[in-house]
């Protein structure tokens, strides 16, 4: 599985109403709260073994899978 499908079914865990999410989905408008966003990140971060700078971690910037994907590949 790449890396956009692996965060896609990460995110689609925590939709309010199930169905598919595309990367120019807006979170926010599907129903990703902040306390699940903070869940979004520690699975991510496991998953990928990696760790989003402190810095990074504003839950307005990251309105979209796409821009979850940007942070992760860099």
């Amino acid at each position: 599985m790449d890396k956009s499908a692996k965060v896609l079914e990460i995110l689609e865990q925590y939709l309010d109403e199930p169905g598919k999410l595309s990367l120019d989905d807006n979170l926010l408008e599907r129903g990703i709260s902040s306390y699940n966003f903070l869940k979004i990140v520690v699975d991510l971060e496991n998953e990928f073994d990696m760790e989003f700078d402190p810095e990074e971690l504003n839950y307005n910037l990251f309105q979209t899978p796409a821009t979850l994907i940007r942070c992760i590949e860099k």
